[in-house]
């Protein structure tokens, strides 16, 4: 990995639009209370370079345009936490890369996050990089393989309407190991 970059502010929404410097929005102190709006590509920038890049907000994380890492199968780990709520209305792809969502983050700064508790009720879709990647769930993490860790599973907490693993187009093998429980309908 290239290493790690964060973003803090009160909320951040990714939509096609003008760029801003992500460095002088990289910590709590710098615009808590700033609304923020990042270009996908800024994003895309950092992730196709192998680097890990960190995104927080004080209050809510919205994703309006499609975030694709193209690295040839290196994409760097993407991590988005709020506040509040991550809104997620495109889909992200992170190349092989770590995608980890954080919604109602404690140590945001209240003062600057509005009440109430993330929005819940949405979909959650996993799907692995290629139609015939297969995918693992509940076991070990580092094949090459969807790896889907109990532990990862477990910190999907209740309050999707559907958790969706693969899709149609997919003709790689779901393996679904002992002893997963899913708090939402899959």
């Amino acid at each position: 990995d290239g290493g790690w970059l964060n973003v803090l502010d009160r909320s951040v929404q990714f939509v096609n639009t003008n760029y801003i410097n992500l460095f002088n929005n990289n910590e709590f102190a710098e615009n808590p209370a700033s609304n923020v709006t990042i270009a996908p590509s800024q994003i895309t920038d950092i992730t196709n370079t192998g680097t890990a890049l960190i995104l927080q907000a004080n209050n809510d994380i919205t994703v309006n345009q499609a975030i694709t890492s193209t690295a040839g199968g290196g994409g760097g780990d993407l991590t988005l936490q709020a506040g509040r709520s991550i809104l997620l209305n495109a889909n992200i792809t992170t190349d092989n890369g770590n995608l980890s969502l954080l919604a109602n983050n404690t140590f945001a700064d209240s003062a600057n996050r509005d009440a109430g508790n993330s929005i819940t009720g949405s979909t959650l879709t996993l799907t692995p990089t290629t139609s015939t990647q297969n995918s693992q769930l509940g076991g070990t993490e580092g094949t090459t393989a969807l790896d889907i860790s109990a532990t990862d599973l477990s910190s999907l907490k209740d309050g999707f309407s559907n958790i969706t693993i693969n899709n149609l187009a997919n003709t790689g093998t779901v393996t679904l190991n002992t002893g997963i429980t899913f708090n939402d309908p899959v």
